[in-house]
């Protein structure tokens, strides 16, 4: 039951039309009717006496006739509230189940009238509101200094990011220079290497050719030798076989002119007869008889031969297919030779002679060199812009956070002593409790850091923390707590967590600093 002092103030204000716990705005809907009943305001077929309002017995469903009691249970889905009238300062509305619970909320109920029933909470809503105006000004001039700080920090992250841009572009304008110069200096290093090739099968065949005729002069002295050998071979033969045939001629001529027909000697008749036949049918002594010269078969002008079917000899020796056909005019001379005497020798093969080549490798020329030098270092500070430049677009294709801000912030650090320990966090990079890694950095979500990763607790887990960011003029470490074992979470004002903020958007993390109250 509700103390007599209680009674009479709930009565008096009753009788006034005027209902504890209800905003003069909702007044007129606790108005009786002509014969003095009132019913729940969410269900009109529940009508009771305009005195069971606030009488600490809880008759509606909805719980509209105890709006200044807690009789009528507080539940999340039927939160019920008491109203606060706190003039000089605002009002506001408490939880119903604080009602005379022997606590004055100051925060709330700045007059006390959450306390009704014991009075034991004095009205201190000037004070309160001299604290509040006073926390206003001070957290907006706050504010407005931290706004400023992350508008530097945004600045800065903004010119952070626009040399990086600009880094990059250079390097990349670098880099297609580069790959530009490295492809002429390759074309030119091609062209100096068949520069000196040619000149090196140039020379090479000069001195194979030197070889060849060489090769063909020896040739022509061996095979002139042994045509000589059997031009002699043949004269002399030729010349005995004619002494033969004079000394034969000479025998029958003699036998012709002495032999005795008388004697009846056939064998002697018929050779005579027959001689006489031959003697008579000889032709008269020739006088134009070709007389053989050694020197119209020799091979002595086989060069000469040569130089006038080769046309250009380095073109000549400078294909293999026309070092062959050397081989095969200086076999076709022989063989005309052949077909005159006979067999002959023939061409034989020359293991010594060297096959002539379209390509000679040898030491690269001293331009090539340098070319090939420019090169090797060309493509090593390429490989170097390269990774540089892979760097730059890894790092402008990160996360940090809105407009990058987080950019200028980055490697900066932020220490405390929270307790017993030294507490070092940095940002986008590692976070320690003294000389323990609670956790590298790993992401951003809104205005909270993770970090992950870190040692692990003994016969536990691995280190990790979040840190969640309010707004401030600095970083600086508020709190920390375990939730979990070897879970940390970190409570830090920063200007990165800073928005303009309205005065009812400040006015939300007022308290009232109650060791200042006059009571």
């Amino acid at each position: 039951m509700l103390p007599i002092k209680a009674l009479l103030i709930l009565s008096s204000v009753a009788s006034a039309n005027f209902i504890v716990g209800v905003s003069p705005e909702k007044q007129d809907l606790y108005t009786p009717n002509a014969q003095g009943k009132w019913h729940c305001l969410s269900d009109a077929s529940i009508e009771l006496s305009y005195e069971q309002i606030n009488d600490d017995f809880c008759d509606c469903p909805d719980g509209s006739d105890e709006p200044g009691t807690n009789a009528c249970a507080f539940t999340k889905d039927t939160p019920r509230y008491f109203y606060c009238a706190n003039e000089g300062y605002k009002e506001a509305y408490i939880e119903n189940y604080k009602l005379n619970d022997g606590v004055c909320d100051y925060d709330i109920c700045c007059d006390g009238s959450d306390e009704y029933k014991s009075g034991a909470c004095p009205n201190v809503c000037g004070q309160v509101k001299a604290q509040f105006d006073e926390y206003l000004v001070s957290r907006k001039s706050a504010v407005q200094a931290a706004l400023e700080a992350k508008k530097d920090l945004e600045k800065s992250a903004h010119d952070i990011k626009q040399s990086l841009v600009k880094s990059a572009e250079s390097l990349s304008r670098d880099i297609s220079q580069d790959e530009a110069r490295l492809a002429v200096l390759t074309k030119e290093l091609e062209q100096e290497q068949q520069t000196q090739k040619n000149k090196q099968n140039q020379a090479e065949n000069t001195k194979k050719s030197a070889s060849v005729a060489s090769i063909i002069d020896n040739l022509v002295d061996e095979h002139s030798r042994k045509l000589e050998k059997t031009f002699s071979h043949w004269s002399d033969h030729s010349k005995k076989t004619s002494d033969r045939l004079q000394v034969l001629e000479s025998m029958l001529d003699n036998l012709l002119r002495n032999y005795n027909p008388n004697f009846n000697d056939q064998a002697v008749k018929q050779t005579v007869s027959s001689y006489a036949d031959y003697i008579s049918n000889k032709p008269e002594a020739e006088t134009d008889t070709p007389v053989l010269d050694i020197t119209e078969f020799g091979l002595g002008h086989v060069a000469q031969a040569l130089q006038e079917v080769i046309p250009n000899q380095d073109d000549f020796l400078g294909s293999k297919s026309n070092s062959d056909s050397a081989s095969s005019i200086f076999g076709k001379l022989l063989e005309k030779s052949r077909s005159f005497f006979g067999n002959t020798p023939s061409i034989p093969d020359s293991p010594s002679a060297p096959p002539l080549q379209n390509s000679v490798s040898g030491p690269p020329s001293e331009k090539a060199e340098q070319i090939s030098e420019q090169i090797r270092a060309l493509e090593k500070d390429l490989q170097s812009k390269k990774s540089e430049e892979s760097i730059y677009k890894d790092g402008l294709a990160a996360d940090y956070g809105h407009l990058d801000i987080y950019r200028a912030v980055k490697g900066k650090w932020a220490n405390k002593m929270i307790g017993e320990y030294n507490y070092r966090l940095g940002f986008l990079d590692a976070l320690y409790q003294d000389n323990t890694l609670v956790g590298r950095f790993v992401g951003i979500q809104g205005t909270s850091m993770f970090y992950a990763h870190g040692s692990k607790c003994w016969n536990g887990p691995q280190r990790s923390a979040r840190v969640d960011m309010v707004c401030g003029p600095a970083h600086d470490l508020i709190s920390v707590s375990e939730p979990e074992k070897c879970q940390y979470r970190f409570l830090m004002s920063s200007p990165l967590a800073c928005d303009d903020m309205t005065d009812e958007e400040i006015a939300k993390d007022f308290k009232v600093d109650r060791a200042r109250l006059e009571l």
